[in-house]
């Protein structure tokens, strides 16, 4: 069984047209078993729908992009317990 971490969700390219189907762009802290999950975690937590443009590719979510947005494990003093699990902080 895997344990949680806290994953830090950094965007990197703010001008990619994939941000409009995002309502949070900047970082995050989410609280998940992998990469993975936090990436899907983030996604859903902040997906949004948006108009198709015709002739232009439909914008998707960022947060499951490695080109559009950085993963790291950051450590957590006093640990994770297991009720964190799907919760996602945004920095003040």
């Amino acid at each position: 069984m895997n344990h949680l971490e806290a994953f830090v969700l950094r965007p990197i390219d703010l001008t990619s047209p994939n941000w409009s189907a995002s309502t949070h762009r900047s970082r995050c802290t989410v609280f998940a078993r992998d990469e993975r999950a936090a990436r899907r975690i983030a996604s859903n937590e902040f997906r949004i729908a948006v108009a198709r443009t015709m002739g232009q590719p439909i914008p998707t979510s960022p947060w499951v992009d490695e080109d559009e947005v950085i993963c790291t494990v950051a450590s957590v003093p006093g640990g994770i317990s297991a009720d964190m699990e799907g919760l996602v902080l945004i920095p003040d």
